[in-house]
Formats: C-alpha cells, sequence, structure tokens
C-alpha cells in the first residue's frame, strides 16, 4: 500500500481559508480554569486565543491527564484537548473540609491543561509555515529545531506571568492556571518595551542552550558573553529566571517526547524539495544570530 504523505495542518497554503474575528466573552472555554479570568487580565492571553481561532483552532473539553497531554503527539494536531475541571478544583479550594485534603487538591490540579501554552504551540507552527521556517531532515538537527521553537513558547509563560500583578500570578501558578509566577524586576521594564523584549532574548537562549543539554555551570558564561552590550544585571536576572526551568522535564520529558516523534515532526514540517530547513549551529553557543532573528519575529507577532 502506498504510503500517504502527511499534510502539514498549519500550512499558510490554508490562509485564505482563515477568516478573523473579533475577540468576544464568548471565546472563554467552559469549565476552563481561570481562562475567563486571564482574558479580562491579559492582553497578551486575549491575543494568543485570537490568533489561535483566526488559523481555525478548535478545543474539546475531555478527559486529559498530563502523561497523556506530554506523550501525545496531538501537539502538532490544529486540535487542543482540555479537562473542563473549574468546578471541581475551585470546591476542592473553597469547601472548608475538602481544601484541608492536600492530596486531592494536588490530583485535581494534575488535570488542568495549560491552554495558553499549548495554543502559542499551535500558533508558532502556523508562524513558522508564514516565515518558511521548515524542519530539518535529519533527527538531531530537528530535535534542536523543537529546543528552539519549545523556548520560544516559554518566553511566552514568562511574559503572561508578568503581565499580570505580582498576587494574582503566584496564586495562578500556584494551582497550574499558568506555568510562570513572573518576576518583578521584569514587569518593571514595562511589557512591549525593547529593554523587555532584550530580557526575553535571554531568557530565550538561556532556555534554548539548556534544552540542547549544555552543562548548566557553563551556560551563564556563554549567555553573558553573547548579550555583553546589555546591562549585565539584567542579564544575570533574566539567566537565573530562565535557570529555574523543570529538571525533570529538560532531561526525561522534553528529550522522551522528541525520540518518539520527532520523525513524525520532520514528516508534517518536511521544506520543499531542495531546501534544508532552518539548520542551526551545533554545540556554538557563541552563534546566535539565526535564533535572535527567530525570536524578535516571533515576538513581533505576539504583540511584545
Amino acid at each position: 500500500m502506498k504510503k500517504t504523505k502527511s499534510i502539514n495542518p498549519f500550512s499558510s497554503k490554508k490562509k485564505a481559508q482563515v477568516k478573523a474575528r473579533p475577540f468576544r466573552k464568548t471565546f472563554a472555554l467552559p469549565e476552563q480554569p481561570y481562562d475567563e479570568l486571564l482574558l479580562a487580565q491579559s492582553d497578551l492571553y486575549r491575543r494568543s486565543r485570537q490568533l489561535y481561532l483566526q488559523q481555525e483552532g478548535r478545543f474539546q473539553a475531555t478527559l486529559l491527564s498530563s502523561a497523556r497531554s506530554l506523550g501525545s503527539v496531538s501537539l502538532l494536531e490544529n486540535l487542543i484537548e482540555y479537562t473542563p475541571i473549574a468546578s471541581e478544583l475551585d470546591w476542592s479550594l473553597r469547601d472548608r473540609l475538602q481544601k484541608k485534603d492536600h492530596a486531592h487538591i494536588a490530583m485535581v490540579r494534575s488535570f488542568t491543561t495549560g491552554v495558553f501554552h499549548e495554543q502559542n504551540h499551535r500558533i508558532l507552527w502556523r508562524h513558522f509555515s508564514d516565515q518558511k521556517i521548515d524542519c530539518p531532515q535529519r533527527a538531531l538537527e530537528a530535535c534542536r529545531f523543537l529546543n528552539c521553537a519549545e523556548s520560544l513558547v516559554i518566553i511566552l509563560d514568562m511574559a503572561l506571568a508578568d503581565e499580570l500583578n505580582s498576587k494574582l500570578a503566584k496564586h495562578l501558578y500556584s494551582v497550574r492556571g499558568i506555568y510562570q509566577s513572573g518576576a518583578e524586576f521584569m514587569r518593571l521594564l514595562k511589557v512591549g518595551s525593547r529593554s523587555y523584549r532584550n530580557a526575553l532574548q535571554v531568557c530565550f537562549y538561556t532556555t534554548y542552550l539548556r534544552l540542547e543539554g549544555l552543562h548548566p555551570d557553563d551556560i551563564p558564561g556563554f549567555v553573558k558573553k553573547v548579550f555583553e552590550g546589555l546591562d549585565q544585571k539584567l542579564v544575570e536576572r533574566c539567566i537565573e529566571r530562565a535557570m529555574r526551568i523543570d529538571s525533570m522535564f529538560v532531561e526525561l520529558t522534553s528529550p522522551f517526547w522528541q525520540k518518539k516523534h520527532v520523525g513524525k515532526v520532520m514528516e508534517v514540517f518536511a521544506p520543499p524539495r531542495g531546501k534544508l530547513g532552518l539548520v542551526l549551529p551545533a554545540r556554538q553557543p557563541l552563534r546566535h544570530v539565526e535564533t535572535y532573528v527567530i525570536v524578535e519575529r516571533w515576538l513581533e507577532a505576539m504583540g511584545l
């Protein structure tokens, strides 16, 4: 039987089919924890939802465990499944007796889907397609492509938390409503300013080198050298922030997902015949021109 080649669901060739639509309150997802609150509080959260809907992204309420979410190839689909658990989580946190059952709260919280993070991955695939950024066809190069993509999405998690006030961000982070708690020193830079964008550039590159497997002790020196033209105190704080990335994700979750699905990624996001795709330098941490330009265009697309 002849093998059918996968079609990139995020291809810009489908752009003509996409109809832009204005934001409405009805875009809030039923029973997604804190979704309506975040839509009301964050310009970035609203923009992410709008962009995802404009590319005909879909949502499906279903029971979704963290294990299935992290192990699935659904990241390559223009569909996001989420567990409708808002009422259960709210009751667990508010009930006079139940809120003392920390094991139950942890269990409920583990089913919360990071919709913002998931949206941004799908938006990034469309952005890459529009920018003609394709996946290289060698596994190691494809993994660098994926590490770049993950780092781009992670800095948006940072930006979302920074946009919220400190108290709200810390609360939402504690209940897995968002993936970052925010950084006061970056809030002072004002989201969207050149200084703030510079800070995100540092955070991106630190995260990328960490995902690339460079020794954690070596990364600060490389990043400081790359961004030696910036305020070094700011650079050091950004490095410290980015280095807090969960070591389990870096050393186990991400490599496992890549090993399992990199072949599918190469198939779906393959470059046109005769093209190489995005081949980033291997183990050359002082060469960052390619990623710097990519980050700038991504932040511009996301209104940052």
